[in-house]
């Protein structure tokens, strides 16, 4: 049996450049965003629907997975919420996915210290999938920071 591979986080991950017109934008598309919980990352289904396959993952890949069973996320109307506060905070990605303009990516904050990323799933539809980031992951702090400053100026409006 080979050495287990650790999975390095990914360097090219940036937070979108906010101004006016991005942050409109991002107001439109979290009205629209939709998020689809992935069995993948899941030990139990909650009321996400679907078969949970985090167990069958674990045991035929061998390696550790980022579980959404370790948060506070279990209903899928919080997940569709946390979503949708990304949109709003700008903790997208710059980079967008194929085929429909969407943020390839969406991190949301949950209880203040634990960041959960949304990737987009295939056909850029706007529909997300998500996780909790490891602990080690450097896009935490940058989103923590953002996610406190939007919250800041949320509260001012």
């Amino acid at each position: 049996m080979g050495k287990k591979r650790k999975r390095k986080p990914n360097r090219n991950r940036k937070l979108v450049r906010l101004d006016a017109v991005v942050q409109a934008r991002l107001a439109s598309l979290a009205k629209a965003a939709k998020y689809r919980g992935y069995g993948k990352h899941k030990l139990n289904s909650y009321d996400f629907g679907g078969e949970p396959k985090a167990h069958r993952w674990i045991a035929h890949e061998g390696e550790a997975v980022s579980l959404c069973d370790h948060t506070a996320v279990r209903q899928q109307a919080v997940a569709q919420r946390l979503l949708e506060q990304a949109f709003l905070h700008g903790t997208v990605s710059r980079q967008t996915a194929k085929g429909g303009g969407w943020p390839s990516i969406a991190w949301a904050v949950v209880d203040e210290e634990c960041v959960v990323e949304a990737r987009c799933d295939s056909g850029g539809n706007g529909e997300y999938h998500g996780y909790p980031l490891q602990s080690g992951d450097p896009m935490k702090d940058k989103v923590m920071r953002r996610w406190r400053e939007r919250e800041r100026g949320i509260q001012d409006d």
